[in-house]
């Protein structure tokens, strides 16, 4: 099982394909992001052990943002205090993508987005499907050498 500091992230994304109704992909998104906001913004104590734990969370958080490069091991690690902030989820959010190995995961973004509800663009799930979005132009990019282009689906 691939799992992201504990959670079954990389599980719950490699899913998506045998959902067959975009109301359980957009489900598996947003559990997704929950799993990684859950496991990020751990409860705080004061134990030397759970101040290990953050540290190491921190250093591992930074550590994927670094092997995604592009900047963006500049964008703010979060705390245990703060919410955390698109800078710091996208990042992660790309990494989860890639350990899941989703084949055609444009397409089933698309799938989403194309039979997804005005009411689900708004809020919590409208925020997920613009970070699964946003994750896929940013790996669109990376893969063309910085140029986007939409693949042939």
């Amino acid at each position: 099982q691939r799992r992201v500091h504990g959670h079954p992230v990389g599980e719950i994304l490699s899913k998506l394909p045998i959902y067959m109704t975009s109301d359980a992909k957009l489900t598996g998104i947003v559990e997704a992001v929950r799993a990684i906001h859950k496991c990020l913004e751990g409860p705080e104590t004061t134990s030397s052990e759970s101040k290990h734990a953050n540290s190491m969370r921190d250093t591992t958080l930074e550590d994927a943002m670094e092997g995604l490069g592009s900047g963006m091991a500049d964008s703010p690690t979060p705390s245990r205090n703060k919410s955390l902030g698109a800078d710091a989820m996208l990042p992660i959010f790309i990494y989860c993508l890639l350990l899941s190995n989703v084949p055609y995961l444009w397409s089933e973004a698309e799938f989403i987005q194309d039979f997804m509800r005005d009411s689900q663009a708004r809020g919590h799930q409208g925020y997920c499907m613009v970070t699964l979005q946003s994750a896929l132009v940013f790996l669109l990019q990376r893969a063309s050498g910085g140029t986007i282009v939409r693949p042939n689906i």
